[in-house]
């Protein structure tokens, strides 16, 4: 956008056009470095230039100074405008630009900007415990945990070596079975996420498992069938319990078997 003046030069009937740039910017501000010779400039001074995920954009103590073509600089914050404007939710992170415009008396609106940025914070926690069982009479150990934070620019951050505070505490020692709620939260720019995970106490140890297959006679082409099969556990106090329904089989059930000969069939199960 540009605006144009002639004038006489008084020799020879020559004329001279001056276009003008009718966005100017002050050093620093984004903006242009030359005085605009028509309409002149604005510079602008923000108060803070960081900011937190949620914070209100306050243009309090805020200063936009007006240069005229003459060079005459007059204080117009007042009369300023500013996009965003104050009062604004600040929940775009990253880098963002502050417009500000001002309109001299009789003369075009006149621009500048300004950089600022705004923080993530962080809204939800992801916990993996590195072990997620225990005996009763043990201590809780957080050791080896993994901890992700969700931030507010959507970006996932592993905050495992950071400071984080634990439910129950480290070394709380468990007197029951059964599962345990863990808490965890992360606190970063002043705002503070949780998160959870379970953690199965029980009063006996998985030592081992037996596998007897319901069939092993096949034909080639076959498909391999659990149907039958019995996976038994056995723990550390002698006692027993049935489950296959939680283990796992490679080859797995249905698959169709298309080498001849002896193969194995391999059970795995995982408790606590």
């Amino acid at each position: 956008d540009t605006q144009y003046s002639h004038s006489a030069c008084g020799k020879g009937g020559e004329e001279m056009i001056f276009l003008n740039n009718l966005f100017g910017g002050g050093p620093g501000s984004g903006g242009g470095d030359i005085v605009d010779y028509v309409n002149g400039n604005i510079t602008v001074t923000l108060p803070t230039t960081e900011f937190i995920h949620g914070d209100t954009f306050n243009t309090s103590g805020a200063e936009v100074i007006y240069t005229a073509p003459d060079g005459t600089e007059t204080d117009v914050t007042s009369a300023a405008s500013f996009s965003p404007s104050n009062g604004s939710t600040l929940n775009i992170d990253g880098q963002n630009t502050v417009r500000v415009s001002y309109t001299p008396s009789g003369k075009s609106t006149i621009y500048t900007t300004a950089l600022i940025t705004v923080a993530p914070i962080p809204e939800s926690l992801t916990i993996i415990l590195h072990d997620s069982g225990m005996r009763v009479n043990e201590s809780i150990s957080y050791k080896g945990a993994i901890v992700k934070a969700l931030m507010s620019d959507r970006t996932e951050k592993d905050v495992s070596g950071e400071t984080l505070v634990w439910s129950p505490l480290e070394g709380t020692v468990q007197d029951n079975d059964g599962t345990i709620t863990v808490h965890c939260s992360y606190t970063e720019n002043g705002e503070t996420a949780t998160g959870t995970a379970e953690m199965v106490v029980t009063d006996r140890i998985l030592t081992g498992i037996t596998m007897e297959l319901g069939k092993t006679q096949y034909y080639y082409g076959d498909n391999l069938d659990t149907t039958n099969t019995v996976v038994t556990a056995r723990y550390d106090d002698n006692t027993t319990a049935s489950v296959k329904s939680k283990c796992e089989f490679t080859p797995e059930n249905r698959t169709e078997l298309t080498t001849h000969g002896t193969q194995s069939v391999v059970c795995s199960y995982t408790e606590n």
